[in-house]
């Protein structure tokens, strides 16, 4: 898995919510049963969920009840496997990963099954190719360019 989410440190130690620095927990009715489920961070407290996150690798059963499952992803598993490439035993990627233009799909798009038959299966008509999966022109002015001179010039601890 990998974990993003720290707009604070960059080092896993900071991260806050729209809430305030933590928030509840929301109910665990989703499994990290497959490759690119979307999960919550939270310290070994319950409760303490802030802005960070995790996607995994592959199915992790260990981690359900513990952390939240918040949605899964429906394209860039060809970016997902990049990330992964970049893995390394000490935890710190080979290579600097930076995630952008990443988003929500509304919910008027989604239609899940009856809270009687929970599963991962849920349909989503109609929805638009994210950003990265569209033809992207980078230049001197873009937004990548943009978050590697903001990363950069950051303060590291």
């Amino acid at each position: 898995m990998f974990q993003g989410g720290d707009f604070n440190f960059g080092n896993g130690y900071g991260g806050e919510s729209i809430y305030g620095q933590y928030f509840r927990n929301e109910k665990f009715i989703y499994k990290h049963s497959k490759r690119g489920v979307l999960s919550m961070c939270q310290t070994s407290i319950k409760h303490t969920n802030n802005s960070q996150f995790f996607v995994t690798f592959k199915s992790c059963p260990w981690l359900d009840k513990k952390h939240v499952v918040f949605g899964n992803l429906e394209y860039g598993f060809d970016t997902l496997s990049y990330i992964e490439e970049q893995a390394t035993l000490i935890g710190k990627p080979k290579k600097q990963v930076y995630i952008y233009n990443c988003g929500a799909i509304p919910l008027d798009k989604i239609k899940y099954k009856s809270r009687t038959n929970l599963n991962d299966d849920y349909i989503i008509p109609e929805v638009e190719m994210p950003l990265l999966e569209k033809e992207i022109g980078f230049n001197e002015n873009s937004d990548i360019n943009e978050l590697k001179r903001i990363y950069k010039n950051s303060k590291r601890f």
